[in-house]
């Protein structure tokens, strides 16, 4: 029995002593060869949580206070976590009012604890002047920064063709406030190498950027070369606001498998959730979504020459965190702000209630996603509708026949509840008038009917490649076939009549449009990418080009109808201040034929598809002339051989 005992004994010890072993052999090989990254991207001022449809019920989502407790859970279990954002960290709430005289966005994440942050697109939303106003106050706020990283930007090109005033204001700020190509991070014994890089997309949805920016791969080619050779570092890492998707290109990709001593991209810009990562090659792509929705956590372990992903986990920010009150509170000092300086305006305040909501509408996912009428998109654009009928351009000009909303300009939805002010102002919140203030203003233009009907096509045939295309539009319908020849897919347009009836689009008429200041800017973006086939050009009551959109903006009482405002003003009108039962059901405003027959996949050509034909029938010959050609050469061949 006390052999028994002995031996039991003497097994204990050894399990003991070999677990103390394996412990401590672990920490040996975790110390220095893991790198543990939290990450946040196209957070869009979405510093509170918002209100979001979960399991059919109105739920929570996001807020950095419940980030914030999050990542303090993470460093006390790693004191050398890092922290990294991946831009457009503004534009998307009220928050973005004060982003010039408070820098709201860029001192909260210092508030997180995120060292380094890139540019996004919508940073460049109010401008030269803006951007270096948001700097200088983040700086004079004495607050902890992230550093910024961005090594594309091509101040060469700039400055052999001449630098622009605006385009110097971005290279002061940007030295005063210390930005780099890359920055060095210190984590234990660790070396890591942040760089940032802007993708083309993201610079073809920044109509008012003035920079200039190399090719994104081959700066970064450049840039990795250049930390290799001055810095020896463990892991390189890039905050890429290129993204991830087929409407795009999928630009990371491209970039991960061009670039293959990047040991990780962190994807911005797409807003792409990606619940598992994307490895190419050796390279690990991550992916959190948007507004804060999610935290992103990847740890990669040294193999070799190699870093392999040892885990990956994107944690929802819901009701089941407590946020932290020291940065909760700070956050919410910022209301004040926006109060005075912006709401007081317009007459509103943040959190009063204007209406309630019964009815479920679509996500902001769904209008980019799903090719088919919305009903948030219908409220958005009948509320365009109303608004500008009342403003003083419709009293000079005219009622308006036509509004249009595209998806990439829907930023929120509303959910069962109360609305709130912040909330309404939420779905459509982007960028900044003429007038200095926050919020992109309607615009009053004139298309002809055959330019209405090409409208309908870019929805129906270029926004599958491009979704931030998808159109959502008051007083006018269609029919499209998603089976049809490209550029061919409209086979039914109508305008829609107050009296509830339906008249069919006439192409030479001149209709009086609304829509927004930006949609109307990135017109020309339809036009390249559908090589200049579907033209759109926007025109005064006369009929005549405009040359400046500025110049018509829709004016109310003497100032810019803003977008959002205009939404506000229609939301207030609603009777018994309850959302109508018509927004229950859809309203034949974008309607899908999936029919496959011949007569339905040929009917009604169009001039696009006519064109596409003569294309594809001088192809057609030319191959055929070719291959006559070459069976003629052929028989003249054999011919001489057989003479010979």
């Amino acid at each position: 029995m006390k052999r028994i005992s002995r031996s039991l004994l003497s097994i204990a010890l050894i399990a003991l002593l070999a677990g103390m072993f394996v412990s401590a052999a672990s920490i040996a090989a975790d110390d220095g060869e893991t790198v543990n990254v939290a990450f946040i991207h196209d957070l869009h001022s979405y510093l509170d949580g918002y209100s979001e449809m979960k399991d059919g019920a109105p739920g929570q989502t996001g807020g950095v206070s419940k980030i914030k407790t999050l990542l303090d859970d993470f460093r006390s279990e790693d004191p050398n976590l890092i922290v990294l954002d991946g831009g457009d960290f503004s534009m998307g709430t009220l928050y973005q009012t004060v982003y010039r005289t408070k820098a709201s966005e860029l001192r909260t994440l210092g508030k997180l604890g995120v060292e380094v942050t890139t540019v996004g697109n919508h940073e460049f939303d109010c401008g030269a002047e803006g951007f270096y106003s948001m700097f200088e106050a983040a700086l004079q706020s004495g607050d902890e920064l992230p550093q910024f990283v961005v090594s594309n930007i091509d101040w060469d090109t700039m400055n052999s063709e001449g630098i622009t005033d605006d385009q110097k204001l971005y290279r002061e700020c940007f030295d005063d406030y210390g930005v780099k190509d890359y920055v060095m991070l210190h984590h234990g014994d660790m070396d890591i190498a942040v760089f940032g890089i802007f993708g083309k997309d993201a610079l073809a949805c920044a109509p008012t950027c003035v920079l200039k920016f190399k090719d994104p791969i081959e700066a970064a080619t450049q840039t990795v070369a250049e930390i290799k050779k001055n810095e020896d570092p463990d892991v390189i890492i890039a905050l890429s606001h290129s993204g991830t998707g087929e409407t795009i290109g999928d630009e990371d990709v491209e970039l991960a498998k061009a670039v293959q001593d990047i040991d990780l991209i962190i994807s911005a810009h797409t807003h792409t959730v990606l619940p598992e990562p994307i490895r190419e090659g050796r390279v690990t792509i991550a992916s959190a979504g948007c507004y804060g929705a999610f935290l992103g956590n990847v740890k990669l372990k040294k193999n070799g020459n190699n870093w392999d992903l040892l885990s990956y986990k994107l944690y929802p920010i819901d009701d089941e965190i407590t946020p932290d009150p020291e940065l909760d509170g700070y956050v919410k000092s910022f209301r004040q702000d926006v109060q005075t300086g912006y709401l007081d305006d317009f007459g509103y305040v943040w959190d009063d209630v204007i209406a309630h909501n019964d009815i479920v509408f679509d996500t902001v996912d769904d209008c980019y996603n799903n090719h088919v009428e919305s009903r948030l998109g219908d409220l958005l654009t009948d509320g365009f509708d109303h608004a500008a009928d009342l403003s003083d351009t419709a009293a000079e000009e005219g009622e308006f026949d036509v509004t249009v909303a595209p998806s990439g300009c829907i930023r929120g939805t509303f959910v069962p509840g109360d609305v709130t002010v912040s909330e309404v102002f939420n779905t459509y919140s982007l960028g900044i008038g003429p007038d200095d203030r926050m919020g992109y203003p309607l615009v009053s233009l004139y298309l002809t009917g055959e330019e209405l009907m090409t409208l309908c096509e870019v929805d129906a045939s270029v926004s599958d490649m491009m979704d931030t295309a998808r159109l959502y539009m008051h007083g006018i319908g269609f029919t499209y076939n998603p089976h049809r020849l490209i550029l061919n897919k409209v086979t039914e347009v109508h305008i829609d009549n107050d009296d509830g009836t339906t008249s069919p689009v006439e192409k030479d008429k001149l209709y009086h449009v609304a829509a927004d200041l930006y949609s109307t800017q990135m017109l020309g973006a339809v036009t390249d990418l559908s090589k200049g086939l579907l033209t759109v050009v926007p025109k005064d009551k006369n009929g005549v080009p405009i040359s400046d959109m500025k110049e018509h903006i829709i004016m109310t009482d003497g100032t810019e109808l803003k977008a959002w405002e205009a939404v506000a003003q229609y939301v207030c009108s609603f009777e018994n201040d309850e959302f109508p039962e018509y927004y229950n059901s859809l309203h034949n405003r974008k309607n899908v034929d999936d029919s496959t027959s011949l007569s339905a996949l040929i009917s009604h050509p169009n001039k696009y598809a006519i064109i596409i034909a003569v294309v594809v029938l001088v192809l057609i010959l030319l191959i055929v002339l070719l291959i006559t050609g070459i069976v003629k050469l052929i028989k003249k061949l054999v011919k001489k051989r057989k003479k010979s």
